[in-house]
């Protein structure tokens, strides 16, 4: 099928910056859509349109669209536009029409041959382009968030963003979900139309699992990912900063950027904790593959899910992992306890730097705890998580079977 043309509409995902301000392919993050986008370019035409949703991101473009082509993919950036006091969202309603129009304007709306495959930030745009013209439409769901979850189950959400839901309920040719621990299992089939075909898969990870011997005197504790309050980074640091009290035998590598970075610098230093913690920002993959090798032990205080790509690619090293168990309010990692079952360490979200400081002293005290859960993980991953390429040819094959 050579003349089949995937158009990907996604939002500026911050692990696109640097590739989109120095116009060269290097992500940082994403990669469901940078792998999906790379494999699928082996055999078929690729346009990524990328919308701007906040006036930071499409400052970085200055505010004006923007055309490339990197590594055979013809790249389209769209700005966002600030008209009126955005009262409601009508700045987020007219910009989202905008895109609908680019869109249009760039692709043309010839449906034949053309397979759009959207986010859900671009999620009315994508409604439209389906029920207007009737284009084959793909929606990706990359784990259910807070908002999504209140669409499902609350009657006052569903009338305050009743686009919103009416864009949900559009009749897409497939919907194809990222199981990440948020609960997705729990929601996925009441957020869409129920004619939507629907699938849930985990995301492939590099598997090269090593048995960890650690240095006891110096047990290399890693955390990769966006810092902000959700992904729970402010309690990692307390935890850190009690435990620096009375053991001096880690240290620990903090991978990404975010809302939050300044102020964890900030924390470090005000806090004598330079010798210990280390805030590297945003790295390349290669980079990021190094310290995931060079690291004894990975740690998640994600408070949305842990089955996330930071979890996947440290259990695909085989490394120990210490992980937060379920929460029973938000629905969120009842699917990843019976997914990693007892081959992790699991902390309680209720006073959660202290209970986090104690699993963390309790591998430190005992480094061959981390020998042993290294092990488990490293045969675990080995028969149950799958290599990217993999992974990406079955998310192909359930796209290719809706032509």
């Amino acid at each position: 099928m050579p003349s089949l043309e995937f158009v990907i509409i996604s939002r500026f995902f911050s692990g696109l910056h640097e590739s989109i301000k120095d116009k060269e392919l290097k992500p940082t993050g994403i990669p469901a859509f940078i792998n999906f986008a790379q494999y699928a370019k082996k055999s078929y035409k690729i346009i990524w349109i990328i919308v701007c949703k906040t006036h930071q991101e499409s400052s970085i473009i200055n505010h004006k669209d923007h055309f490339f082509n990197l590594n055979g993919i013809k790249f389209i950036v769209i700005p966002y536009k600030k008209y009126f006091f955005d009262i409601l969202g009508i700045n987020s309603f007219i910009n989202d029409l905008i895109t609908f129009f680019k869109v249009i304007k760039s692709i043309g709306n010839k449906k034949e041959g053309k397979i759009i495959y959207t986010d859900r930030s671009n999620l009315i745009p994508s409604a439209l382009l389906k029920r207007l013209i009737g284009f084959k439409t793909v929606i990706r769901i990359l784990g259910l968030y807070p908002d999504q979850k209140k669409i499902v189950s609350s009657l006052k959400y569903k009338l305050l963003h009743p686009l919103r839901y009416i864009a949900y309920k559009t009749k897409f040719d497939l919907a194809i979900g990222t199981q990440d621990g948020s609960g997705i299992e729990l929601f996925f089939d009441r957020l869409m139309n129920k004619n939507t075909p629907k699938h849930i898969l985990i995301n492939g990870t590099n598997v090269s699992p090593r048995v960890i011997n650690p240095n006891p005197e110096n047990v290399k504790l890693l955390y990769v990912g966006t810092l902000s309050p959700s992904k729970g980074i402010k309690d990692l640091l307390i935890s850190i900063r009690e435990l620096s009290l009375e053991h001096k035998n880690f240290t620990l590598t903090i991978v990404g950027k975010g809302p939050l970075y300044e102020e964890c610098k900030n924390f470090i230093d005000t806090n004598d904790l330079s010798n210990h913690v280390k805030a590297i920002g945003a790295i390349d993959k290669q980079k990021l593959s190094d310290i995931y090798k060079q690291s004894d032990v990975y740690i998640s205080t994600n408070r949305l899910g842990n089955i996330s790509n930071t979890v996947l690619e440290a259990a695909g090293s085989g490394l120990c992992m210490i992980l937060l168990g379920e929460d029973e309010n938000a629905k969120t990692d009842y699917f990843s306890k019976e997914f990693w079952a007892d081959n992790v360490i699991y902390v309680d979200r209720k006073g959660l730097s202290q209970n986090l400081s104690k699993q963390i002293q309790t591998v430190l005290c005992d480094t061959s705890l981390i020998t042993n859960y290294s092990k488990k993980i490293g045969k675990f991953a080995t028969l149950n998580l799958n290599e990217w390429d993999e992974r990406i040819k079955k998310e192909l094959s359930l796209i290719l079977n809706i032509l």
